[in-house]
């Protein structure tokens, strides 16, 4: 072999050594296991695989100690959180709420009866709350799964309670058979599901594509994508309005609002603030347009964010769990302010 071809040959070899060095083993391992995980693992310990939404509570699911010492969670045979059984049919005599949501309605982190809606309940006598929230979805899944499933209770209100992130979860990855849900597109105005039956990643065999992951995630594919980029001006902020997921986020809930006149039921939109915005006092996304856009379509929306506001900053972090979301305290003080707000919007609301 001539000297100069031996010589790059070497330094082909050793590039994967140059690589691990400048990455560090640790970063690499973390780096290899997220390209290994599953969007949904958080979920899979009372999560099956759902051909239409991606993932579901599994029924009759029992729990214990899921969150901590004597924080169980539990699902009856509709597969929702609890072990009470929801007639489809409203009791006489009873105010029926249907809470739709993401890990926040659930209740993650707390136990069954320290969720909001399981709050709500114990807090106004003659109210029935429906907890139809599972952690993880977004506002597109929280919809069809209300769609296929929810629509069967005869109810007085659909409360649609959403977080910021809600929405983002909303937009497509590049490669729709990587995504483990379902996702909605526009088509003349109309909305159209697609990535049905969604792939399965509850049984997905590892793939090259974890590798791929991996190697994107490196400093070393930053460091040379970056050097083969010529070099840009910072993009100007995108207004929310302009997101990927507005439009159809707006059709999402142009559908609820004609499906609730249909049905007779009341419609009302809650944002529940995360951290950070009770922290600032402040829900950009709702401001800017989220609440903007709802009073045009005539959709009442229900804002936690002055009464968290309101709480001082040692107090604040009582109502938080470390991972972000509500805690026992969180969930009573959102609760209390539903039922404000239902009763105000609502003469028949229990009082």
């Amino acid at each position: 072999m001539k000297p100069l071809l031996l010589r790059a040959t070497l330094a082909l070899c050793m590039l994967p050594v140059a690589w691990l060095a400048a990455e560090g083993i640790g970063s690499l391992s973390l780096a290899w296991k997220a390209s290994r995980t599953p969007i949904v693992l958080r979920e899979q310990f009372h999560c099956e695989y759902d051909p239409d939404l991606g993932w579901m509570n599994k029924p009759n699911w029992r729990a214990p100690n899921v969150y901590g010492p004597g924080i169980d969670l539990n699902t009856n045979s509709q597969r929702l959180r609890g072990t009470r059984e929801h007639a489809l049919g409203k009791p006489a005599g009873t105010y029926r709420v249907l809470c739709l949501g993401d890990s926040f309605t659930m209740g993650y982190g707390v136990a069954d009866d320290e969720s909001y809606p399981a709050r709500l309940e114990q807090a106004c006598p003659g109210l029935e709350a429906i907890c139809m929230g599972l952690g993880g979805f977004g506002l597109d899944q929280a919809y069809l799964w209300y769609r296929r499933d929810g629509v069967k209770f005869e109810i007085d209100t659909l409360l649609v309670a959403v977080i910021d992130g809600d929405f983002y979860r909303m937009v497509a990855l590049e490669k729709a058979t990587e995504s483990p849900k379902p996702q909605l597109e526009l088509h003349e105005g109309r909305l159209v599901v697609t990535n049905v039956p969604v792939p399965n990643y509850f049984v997905r065999p590892e793939t090259f594509s974890g590798g791929m992951s991996l190697w994107k995630a490196s400093a070393l594919y930053r460091w040379i994508s970056g050097r083969s980029k010529p070099a840009s001006a910072p993009a100007a902020p995108v207004a929310f309005r302009d997101m990927p997921f507005a439009p159809l986020a707006r059709a999402v809930f142009e559908q609820l609002r004609d499906l609730s006149r249909e049905r007779g039921q009341r419609l009302v939109v809650v944002y529940l603030p995360v951290r950070n915005e009770a922290v600032i006092g402040r829900t950009p996304l709702c401001d800017e347009w989220l609440a903007p856009m709802l009073r045009e379509l005539g959709i009442d929306l229900v804002e936690l964010i002055p009464d968290f506001k309101a709480l001082t900053p040692g107090r604040l972090n009582t109502h938080y769990l470390a991972d972000g979301h509500y805690s026992e305290l969180g969930n009573t003080l959102a609760a209390a302010v539903l039922l404000r707000e239902l009763r105000r919007l609502d003469p028949g609301v229990p009082r």
